[in-house]
């Protein structure tokens, strides 16, 4: 058997091997290019969490504008599909969801030294975006937008003599924009790596407790920077 036959002997093994092992003939993208089809991937982030207040009566006092935040890490789970548009670009659409858990907490005084707490807090963030990136070799470079789902529950607890706690559950659609790259580890396997903005209009709450107005303009926003590894699946 010469040198021709023992290669393309070997190379069918390979693929037969490879068929076996993954339940069925696959396409497979070389090493050397960026990943593309149906993918799930899992990890987590950086979050930067902000509620900004403005217009607020509470306790029969108006207060300016101001903002409570909190930072923190968080889990992430993503499903997500590349398809390619001619030798270098791509299109894709992506969702994600996040346990982030943060309570942003701001606390209030009046002329009187009476302290009062605001909270709305995020236990979940839900993603849902289109893609469009520029691949070379391992890397793919790409830029999202879409929309950002964040349930807000928030709680005002006044320490005044007339005062209340005032309890508001409110979810936030929020426009979403995403910055990315993705590296192919290998066949089957890719980091993704994000940093993303969602951020939108104000939404007013309010309640009336023992006779006490309450009323305010809030608006949430996150910023996240996020790593993930993903799995391919069906090219």
């Amino acid at each position: 058997m010469n040198m021709l036959s023992k290669s393309i002997v070997s190379a069918c093994f390979s693929v037969l091997t490879f068929s076996a092992f993954a339940g069925g003939p696959v396409h497979v993208p070389a090493q050397n290019e960026f990943p593309t089809g149906f993918y799930a991937g899992i990890g987590g982030g950086y979050n930067s969490l902000a509620d900004s207040f403005s217009k607020t009566l509470f306790d029969g006092l108006n207060f300016a504008s101001f903002t409570a935040s909190a930072n923190g890490l968080a889990p992430l789970v993503q499903v997500g599909f590349w398809g390619r548009m001619g030798s270098s670009m791509a299109w894709g659409v992506k969702a994600s969801y996040s346990y982030l858990n943060l309570d942003p907490d701001y606390i209030l005084s009046d002329s009187s030294g009476v302290y009062s707490n605001f909270d709305a807090g995020v236990k979940n963030q839900f993603n849902a975006l289109a893609t469009l990136g520029f691949g070379m070799d391992k890397y793919l470079a790409y830029v999202g937008v879409g929309v950002s789902v964040l349930p807000t529950n928030f709680v005002a607890q006044a320490a005044g003599a007339a005062g209340g706690n005032y309890k508001v559950n409110e979810t936030f659609v929020d426009a979403l924009v995403q910055l990315g790259m993705t590296y192919n580890i290998n066949s089957n396997w890719f980091v993704d790596s994000s940093y993303s903005y969602a951020f939108g209009g104000t939404k007013t709450l309010s309640q009336t407790v023992g006779g006490n107005p309450f009323k305010t303009n809030l608006r949430v926003s996150n910023q996240t920077a996020v790593v993930t590894i993903n799995r391919r699946f069906f090219g």
